[in-house]
C-alpha cells in the first residue's frame, strides 16, 4: 500500500480509511484504524455501516 485516504470518522481519532496499492490484493481495502478504548462498545457496528457497499 502507498496510500490512505479517510472515507469518514468513526469515532474521535479513530478513522475509516480507502487503501491504495498496486496489488490488486490490497487495492481499495478499507481500514479502520483504531488504537486503545476508542470508538465506544458499538465500534465495529459503526464501521460496518460507514463502509462502502
Amino acid at each position: 500500500m502507498y496510500g490512505l485516504e479517510v472515507l469518514d470518522s468513526v469515532a474521535p481519532g479513530a478513522p475509516l480509511c480507502l487503501a491504495y496499492s498496486e496489488s490488486e490484493k490490497f487495492d481499495g481495502l478499507e481500514i479502520a484504524l483504531k488504537s486503545g478504548q476508542l470508538g465506544g462498545e458499538h465500534f465495529f457496528e459503526n464501521v460496518y455501516r460507514s463502509g462502502s457497499k
